[in-house]
């Protein structure tokens, strides 16, 4: 890194930020951790990485945004820089810098290593107004963000790794009309198949648009490369059998690809429970090599109560559901079920604490207060047991309060004062100052 050496620069880590935001919810803050180099903090902040803390969903002082937890950053000099927050498990780049014409090169340097070795989500992107001045941060994926700003030289996202492969099975002219000219096929590592690819036109040219799916009014991908040097081997393996394509009298080109002998991707999951008394118990996410993201993956009962995967998928003209993104061969097969059901079951390790379900009622006469930070709730716990409200808690990566509805209107005034007294606003020089909005520049 350059000027690492610098005896006035230091790269450090902050176990968890939400110690120094809330204080009172803590019997101490968390230790600044300081380090002369990058890889001696990468490698503390990967350990920390793994604490279930960092998944919690505790919120900020906006009540919006998941509050801050493991954090890494720069000091130089009088600089300090925080770069990573770590928040509900995504990994945020702090600040987008377009405010900064002059960033130290040093501080720019971490901020490229942090990108390229650890990976972010996530950006607080600052837009700039009419007025010339710039507004109010607004949470951006990263992934998107570093293509659309070239000019800082930073990967899109989490880097890819080096075996991922991207090989077209097909394409298809599309002649109705609108400005969806082609739908292809692409597999990844000779193993995972991705259907429903767009070749569009749009006013600077055709480009390539990932599958989608319309949720309310809006459309959101449900597989896509989450770098930008996966987006690029995407973007050409397609673009360049597309020119072949056109060029051809053909409707359809297609590839024979003969699938992997081994399978060499790596799966990871994130899923969330489902509590609507369906056949969907969980939904999320997977990624393949830290590379591709397929979301909208769930877990699923049969009639005998069994769980199983179910894949992406949209209702086709003829009333049939086919898959927008599925393994081809067994042993991924494998791989991606062990992993999902693996992580569905960890989910299943929930703790209860206070009455049982039956006493608070019939099943219409209990109310929930969902998805707490599990150190506020446990002080909300304490509180409801001096008020002597019967409860139940249910205690997971969050925790779900549940009383009877009589009760539900002492439960909230009894978190509504919780909430003040764990939250108070810091004074500064007669001004009202929230501690835990992102700030690229500050001291400690």
């Amino acid at each position: 890194m350059a000027e690492e050496n610098k005896q006035d620069l230091r790269v450090y880590v902050i176990p968890d930020l939400r110690t120094w935001a809330f204080p009172k919810e803590y019997e101490e803050r968390s230790k600044i951790e300081y380090f002369n180099t990058f890889e001696e903090a990468k490698k503390r902040f990967d350990e920390l990485r793994k604490e279930p803390y960092n998944s919690e969903k505790a919120l900020g002082y906006d009540g919006i945004t998941p509050s801050a937890r493991l954090t890494l950053g720069i000091e130089s000099g009088t600089n300090v820089f925080d770069i990573i927050h770590v928040r509900a498990g995504e990994n945020y780049l702090v600040d987008d810098f377009t405010r900064h014409k002059d960033l130290p090169d040093e501080i720019m340097a971490v901020i490229r290593k942090s990108a390229a070795e650890i990976g972010f989500d996530k950006i607080n992107s600052y837009p700039r107004l009419e007025n010339g001045k710039y507004g109010d941060p607004i949470i951006y994926p990263f992934d998107k963000w570093a293509t659309e700003h070239p000019k800082y030289n930073l990967t899109g996202g989490r880097k890819m790794e080096k075996s991922t492969t991207f090989e077209l099975s097909s394409i298809s002219k599309i002649e109705n009309g609108t400005n969806v000219k082609a739908l292809a096929s692409v597999v990844i590592n000779g193993e995972l198949a991705v259907r429903g690819i767009k070749v569009m036109e749009g006013e600077n040219g055709a480009f390539v648009a990932m599958p989608s799916k319309k949720f309310g009014s809006e459309y959101y991908e449900m597989a896509f490369p989450i770098t930008a040097e996966a987006r690029e081997a995407l973007n050409k393996v397609v673009m360049d059998n597309y020119n072949k394509l056109i060029a051809s009298p053909e409707k359809t080109l297609k590839n024979e690809l003969p699938p992997a002998e081994r399978s060499s991707s790596s799966i990871k999951v994130q899923l969330k429970e489902v509590n609507n008394n369906s056949r969907i118990k969980a939904a999320g996410q997977i990624t393949v090599n830290n590379a591709f993201v397929i979301k909208d993956v769930k877990v699923m009962t049969n009639s005998e109560d069994k769980a199983f995967v179910s894949m992406p998928s949209y209702q086709t003209n003829t009333g049939d559901y086919s898959q927008y993104a599925f393994p081809i061969t067994k042993e991924l097969h494998e791989k991606l079920d062990k992993a999902v059901l693996g992580e569905y079951q960890l989910l299943g390790k929930v703790e209860y604490k206070g009455v049982k379900y039956a006493e608070l009622g019939d099943k219409d006469d209990i109310a929930h207060l969902a998805k707490q930070n599990n150190t506020f709730a446990a002080s909300l716990m304490g509180e409801l047991d001096k008020a002597g409200v019967k409860y139940q808690a249910k205690i997971a990566d969050t925790t779900t309060i549940s009383v009877n509805k009589a009760d539900k209107a002492k439960l909230d005034s009894i978190k509504e004062k919780l909430v003040k007294e764990l939250n108070p606003e810091k004074k500064t020089e007669n001004k009202t100052e929230k501690q835990d909005k992102p700030a690229p520049k500050h001291k400690r």
